[in-house]
This record gives C-alpha cells, sequence and structure tokens, in this order.
C-alpha cells in the first residue's frame, strides 16, 4: 500500500513526473481554464462540454499508460487523443443523457490501460493497481476538500470579523482551481511505481472477510428464498427486484476479486468456492423483471442501463465459470468499457434507443384513443381515461427533456402545431392535445382542504388542481386544465428577471420572487436552499419549494408547485 507520508502534495513535482505527464498536465491546465473562461461569462459553456474536457484529463492518462505498458512509438497517443476528443464531444453533444455510461466507459478504461496489452496474467498486479489508485483518489479529494473549507472558512471570518464584503466570485474562483487544478496535480504528480505495490492492508482484509463477505451471504440467502417464493406461488416478481439483484451481483463480483488475495477461512472458502454458482438464479430473475418492465414501460436511459449490466453480467458468469482458475479480470472490465462506450455514442445507444421506446408508447396511447389520423395527432373529443391521462403526462414530462424524441415526434404534431401558430412541441404536446396534466401522486393526495408539502399544510379549499413545476431562466411551460366549469383554460408560465410570470389569455399575473423572499428570513449569502414559501394572487397560489440563485442574484432555476 501506498504510505500516507509518500502521497503528502508538499512534495514537489519532480522533472521526471512533469516530462512524462506533459500531456496530462496540459489537459488540467486547458481544463481549469475553460472552467475560469465559463466562471467569468467571457465565453458560454454548457456543462457537458466543460465534462468533457474533465474526461479529457482521465483518458490521456489511461493512454499514457496503454503506451507506455508495452513501448508503443509516442506517434500513436496525439492520434489516441484525437479520436477520444471526438468520440467524447460528439457523445456529450448529441446525446448528453447518455453522460454517465461515458464516464463509465473512461473510468474503467483507465483500470486497466496498463494492463491490456499484455498476454500474461496480471491479476494481482491489476488489483494492486486499482486499490492503489483509488487510495490515492480518496486521499487527494479528502485532502483537497480541507483544502477547501480552510480556505472558505478563512475567507467567511474575516469578511464577518471585519465586515469586509468579499464577492462570491472569489469562492467560484477558489472552487475551481482547487477541483479543477490542485485535486488532479495532487493524483498526477504522485504517480510512480509504488502504485503496483501490494494495496491488502489489514483495514481492508479485515472489511472484505468480516463484514462484506458475510454481509452478501446474508443477503443472497435471502434473495433465494424470495426466488423460491415466486416458483411456488407464481407471483410475478417485484419492480424493484432488478435493483436488488444488481447490488448483490456487482458488489459480489468485485468483492470475490478481492477474496482471492485474503487470507482463508471458513466463511470465505465456501464464499470462493460457491460464489460463481450462485449467480445464475438472480441472473435469470434480472432477465424476468427487466422483460416485465420494458413490456409495460418501455426502455429508458436507466432501463438500458440494467440491460447492459445484465449482459455483462451474464458474460462475467460464464467467463468465470469456463475459467474458474486461469481467468484475467482485465477482460471483465474491457467489456464493461465497450458496452459503456456502446451506449454512448454506438448505433443502438442508450437515448438513441430510449427515444425511439417512449415516441413508440406515446403513439400506441394515441391510437388506442383513435387519436392519430393519417399519422397526425388529434384533438380528443370525449374525455380521456384517468389512466391514459396520467401515462401520456409523464410520457410528456419525458419527452420535453429529451431532444431526441421530440425530434422522433414533432412530424405527427405537425398539423395541430401549425394550426395553433407553436414553433416547438416542447412544453406544448399536451396543449396542443387540450388535455390536462394528470399527477397519479398529487392526484390521489388530495382528500381534504389541506395538502402536505414538505411536513407542511397548505390550505388547498377552492383549488381544484396541483401541478409541480421546475423551470429554469427565461423557461416556458405550458400548463392545460379545466375549471369549475369545465371550460378549458391554458396557462403559460416562465422565469424571468426573478419573477414567475402566468399568463392567462392576455393577463399576465406577475409573482415577484426575489422581493417576496426579502421580506422572510432568508440567506442571502446563500445561493441555493430549500424554502417554505407561499405566495397567492388573482386566485393563483405558488408554494415554492426550491431556489437557486447565481452571484448577481439572479434566479437561475425554481422548482414550485402551482396550485390552481
Amino acid at each position: 500500500m501506498i504510505k500516507l507520508n509518500n502521497l503528502l502534495f508538499l512534495q514537489r513535482v519532480d522533472r521526471r513526473n512533469l516530462k512524462k505527464f506533459a500531456t496530462v498536465y496540459f489537459f488540467i491546465f486547458l481544463n481549469t481554464l475553460v472552467f475560469l473562461i465559463d466562471s467569468f461569462n467571457l465565453i458560454n459553456i454548457s456543462s457537458y462540454t466543460l465534462t468533457g474536457f474533465y474526461l479529457l484529463i482521465i483518458i490521456s492518462l489511461a493512454f499514457k499508460f496503454l503506451i507506455e505498458s508495452k513501448n508503443i512509438n509516442s506517434f500513436y497517443y496525439p492520434l489516441a487523443m484525437f479520436i477520444s476528443a471526438i468520440i467524447i464531444f460528439s457523445s456529450l453533444t448529441f446525446y448528453p443523457d447518455n453522460t454517465p455510461f461515458l464516464l463509465t466507459a473512461v473510468c474503467s478504461f483507465l483500470f486497466i490501460s496498463p494492463f491490456v496489452l499484455k498476454k500474461e496474467n496480471s491479476n494481482t498486479k491489476f488489483l494492486n493497481f486499482s486499490l492503489n489508485l483509488i487510495y490515492l483518489s480518496c486521499f487527494a479529494l479528502f485532502s483537497t476538500f480541507i483544502l477547501f473549507l480552510g480556505l472558505y472558512g478563512t475567507f467567511k471570518t474575516i469578511s464577518y470579523l471585519f465586515e469586509f464584503g468579499i464577492s462570491n466570485r472569489i469562492y467560484e474562483l477558489i472552487t475551481i482551481l482547487i477541483f479543477c487544478a490542485i485535486l488532479p496535480i495532487f493524483i498526477v504528480s504522485n504517480l510512480n511505481r509504488k502504485l503496483y505495490a501490494d494495496a491488502f492492508n489489514k483495514p481492508l482484509v479485515f472489511f472484505v472477510s468480516n463484514i462484506l463477505i458475510p454481509i452478501l451471504t446474508i443477503y443472497i440467502s435471502i434473495l433465494y428464498l424470495y426466488f423460491l417464493k415466486i416458483i411456488f406461488t407464481f407471483e410475478l416478481p417485484k419492480g424493484e427486484l432488478s435493483t436488488l439483484i444488481l447490488a448483490y451481483t456487482i458488489l459480489g463480483i468485485f468483492v470475490y476479486f478481492l477474496s482471492l488475495k485474503v487470507p482463508t477461512n471458513k466463511l470465505l472458502n465456501l464464499y470462493k468456492k460457491f460464489f460463481i454458482y450462485t449467480l445464475f438464479l438472480p441472473i435469470v430473475f434480472l432477465y424476468l423483471a427487466i422483460f416485465i418492465r420494458v413490456k409495460e414501460y418501455g426502455i429508458t436511459e436507466p432501463r438500458y442501463a440494467i440491460i447492459l449490466t445484465a449482459f455483462w453480467l451474464t458474460f462475467s458468469f460464464f467467463y468465470l465459470l469456463k475459467n474458474k482458475n486461469e481467468f484475467q479480470m482485465k477482460y471483465i472490465f474491457l467489456l464493461i468499457t465497450f458496452l459503456c462506450l456502446f451506449a454512448s455514442i454506438g448505433i443502438f445507444n442508450a437515448s438513441k434507443l430510449a427515444s425511439k421506446s417512449q415516441v413508440e408508447r406515446f403513439k400506441q396511447i394515441l391510437i388506442a384513443n383513435q387519436l392519430l389520423k393519417n399519422n397526425q395527432a388529434t384533438i380528443p373529443l370525449k374525455d380521456l381515461s384517468y389512466e391514459n391521462k396520467k401515462e401520456l403526462t409523464l410520457l410528456s414530462s419525458y419527452l420535453n427533456s429529451n431532444t431526441l424524441a421530440l425530434q422522433e415526434l414533432e412530424p405527427y404534431f405537425k398539423e395541430l402545431m401549425n394550426k395553433n401558430n407553436k414553433k416547438t412541441l416542447r412544453y406544448n404536446i399536451l396543449v396542443l392535445l387540450q388535455i390536462e396534466p394528470t399527477y397519479s401522486r398529487l392526484e390521489d393526495s388530495i382528500k381534504s382542504n389541506n395538502i402536505a408539502f414538505s411536513k407542511e399544510m397548505v390550505d388547498i379549499s377552492n383549488y381544484k388542481k396541483v401541478i409541480k413545476l421546475q423551470l429554469v431562466e427565461k423557461q416556458t411551460e405550458k400548463v392545460f386544465y379545466k375549471n369549475e366549469l369545465e371550460t378549458q383554460i391554458e396557462l403559460s408560465i416562465r422565469l424571468e428577471e426573478n419573477k414567475l410570470i402566468i399568463k392567462k389569455k392576455e393577463k399576465e399575473i406577475v409573482f415577484n420572487i426575489l422581493e417576496y423572499l426579502n421580506t422572510l428570513e432568508y440567506n442571502e449569502t446563500t445561493n441555493f436552499g430549500y424554502i417554505k414559501a407561499i405566495l397567492e394572487k388573482e386566485g393563483i397560489k405558488i408554494r415554492i419549494e426550491y431556489l437557486n440563485k447565481n452571484n448577481s442574484d439572479k434566479i437561475k432555476n425554481c422548482t414550485f408547485y402551482l396550485i390552481l
């Protein structure tokens, strides 16, 4: 294990380290510069682009390890980085919802990069390298976080004691310099041969053999009892079963790898001997749970991730079963890299497949209610069932946040958009169909004249509808509902200049949020937070739940309940 005194950032970045990881330091500098440019509003840079520059640091480090492992010509390094940059920024630009898959692919590749080209079995080196890299990263994160708290506390103390106003821009600058520059430099400057030293210290051995393995043994026993119940009672598995199975199988595989290098005891021997076989039934029931959920609700990005994980578990199961004594861990991690890369940018990537699936579900509901004629959506002639309205509301919320899905759905709404002079389908799906939003949880909970919001009772007597909304600055949301006379009413709500502006017919009802908050006991130095604010005007109530401000006291986004 790497000793703590060798991890101290007080050590200088020597010339050898600087030369060895010169390109990595360059990307750290570039990443910091981009974050600073965005922070000072010199150029408007999206959050996904910022993520991309951080990923370039990780991938540059991974390729450095890869090339050094086989003394490959350094000419291939810039070529690999160029291709990687194209893949990363293409994925983040066209499929931003796939970011978790891309991040997983990059991190997985980093762990296997020194071993992927080596033919010999390097399980021990792989485990030591991975664990030491995790130790180093955690220690660096902890140290830089303490540094951040120290600097933040120092400036706050100066501001409080000497009544000296310190701009929030200073705190932003400190955050960027610490987490974009100092943190990665801390890690890279301490990368050395000791990464391959024995990482199995006593705390880890104790944690694996005396805590994790007993817990996993109890956990799988409970799962198998539930599987037996399903088999004998012919009950379908519960919706969250896939999460429970994934918790055991994924953690179980990693613990199995660690257990191979841990001193044995009776329970540990049993775990090593039978773990692989215990994976069979969980994987079978995982596929059953996936089939039930996908058949009922279609594919979404999280379900796509579960399907991908099921495929990875299946491969791992058969690979470990066939090569029980000769398997190489790097192949299992290499598969994670390829699968997540496929999910990020492949032909059947997660966003693409999920958007097609949810659009198809939306179309099927329209067809079932005869609302799709000649491939054009039409207004319902009679009120839809509660379940259909609820489904369409949930689907429209998903579609509004998914550009690919909107592009897929828009051709079916061309006539309604032209007829109603709507230039975009976003936030207008239910408005064009003249269907009021229906939310199951809120609808079912309104059984009296009061409703609880975060343990606070709000009087809703004389009101009929409660709708939860989240708006970012200058975003407009459309809401369609029926009043007490069953007349269809359309509302347009936007967040602009610290105000919630609700347009009803031609009249605008303005709620000045910041002005109202200044009358409350509200911490102005805090940029975000949960608050309890209820505003009421002209028959409309607004219950604000959460808001986020920038440094110039401008509200960037707001979550609230619209009570009509």
